[in-house]
């Protein structure tokens, strides 16, 4: 499993529970692929200009929920006592261009 400890966006806190969230789910589920990473972001705009109601994905590890006010991030592999965290789209968003920059550039 490759985790990419180098990688934030502006405005990440590495304290932030929600943060870390994203910033493995990234480095998990979508990896340095540059064509996903498009992808994702492509699904983004599309809920939030309403395009499309929702849009799901299920990865290696997490389970990726987008709705037009934010992004639900939920472990596979969780003892079903943890609840699917939400990330406000905007949040999701930047973190997510972030990652396309980081991997272009590495």
């Amino acid at each position: 499993m490759n985790n990419d400890n180098t990688f934030s966006w502006q405005g990440y806190q590495p304290e932030e529970t929600s943060h870390r969230l994203v910033a493995a789910y990234l480095a998990v589920d979508i990896q340095r692929n540059i064509e996903e990473t498009n992808n994702l972001l492509q699904k983004i705009d599309a809920i939030s200009k309403r395009e499309i109601p929702n849009w799901e994905r299920i990865g290696n590890a997490y389970y990726l929920r987008l709705f037009p006010e934010y992004a639900e991030i939920e472990e596979e592999f969780s003892d079903g006592t943890d609840q699917p965290e939400r990330i406000p789209l905007s949040l999701f968003r930047t973190a997510v261009q972030s990652w396309q920059r980081h991997i272009s550039s590495s």
